[in-house]
């Protein structure tokens, strides 16, 4: 299935929570969402990213791969494929065996929303900030888009490791990964 998203840098999340209301997006939930990104093995290079989520109660397989006759600079664009895991541990040890090695951590809090078939979200991450994804196709995208009063051009296409990335470089912090800080309990 073929994935296309625009994302945004959001500098004030009151205000697009209040023009996501404005424009009639159905709120559908709230979900912390855990992914563990991994290595593929030189025989499966051909995908762009291979991850394992935990949202709520699911666990989801998803690979994404970069399309071979597709560009856009507003728009991010993946084949993806996803199916659901009943036994997350016993997958995590399918996927060791297979040589798939964790490569990458994140953590995001997102906002689900539906607006004219299209799906939106707002993701709060550690250390990069709040993002607005609007996903669907491109046509209804810019509309969703010019409706909350966000500008095409500032469209980002860079992943969210991609952002953390440049993020870790800036801050000289090679070792940080995008996962939220845990209160450390007294004891």
């Amino acid at each position: 299935m073929l994935e296309i998203e625009a994302k945004f840098k959001i500098t004030d999340e009151k205000a697009i929570l209040r023009a996501l209301k404005r424009i009639g997006a159905r709120f559908k939930g709230r979900v912390e969402e855990k992914d563990i990104y991994y290595k593929a093995p030189t025989c499966c290079k051909k995908a762009s990213a291979v991850r394992l989520r935990s949202a709520g109660k699911r666990n989801i397989f998803t690979v994404k791969r970069i399309p071979k006759k597709t560009f856009s600079r507003n728009f991010k664009i993946r084949d993806e494929f996803e199916t659901d895991i009943e036994n997350k541990k016993a997958f995590q040890e399918i996927l060791k065996i297979l040589k798939f090695n964790p490569a990458f951590r994140k953590e995001k809090r997102r906002l689900l929303y539906e607006w004219r078939r299209l799906k939106i979200s707002v993701d709060k991450l550690p250390f990069i900030g709040v993002y607005l994804e609007i996903e669907g196709d491109r046509k209804r995208i810019r509309k969703a888009a010019k409706a909350l009063g966000l500008d095409k051009k500032n469209a980002i296409t860079s992943t969210y490791m991609e952002l953390f990335d440049r993020y870790k470089k800036l801050n000289k912090k090679p070792g940080l990964e995008l996962v939220f800080r845990r209160k450390k309990s007294r004891g």
